[in-house]
């Protein structure tokens, strides 16, 4: 195993974007954050 994530807080501002977050990464694997451009986080403006 390379990488061990346990109960992770995002914030974004005084947002809470993920709370008590888990995974693991191992060799060779990856990960990726994805998100609409120029939306923070995934926040969508309706208006």
């Amino acid at each position: 195993m390379r990488y061990q994530i346990r109960h992770a807080l995002v914030l974004y501002a005084a947002d809470t974007i993920l709370e008590d977050v888990n995974f693991e990464i191992h060799d060779k694997e990856k990960i990726a954050v994805v998100g609409q451009a120029n939306q923070p986080f995934g926040f969508v403006n309706d208006g």
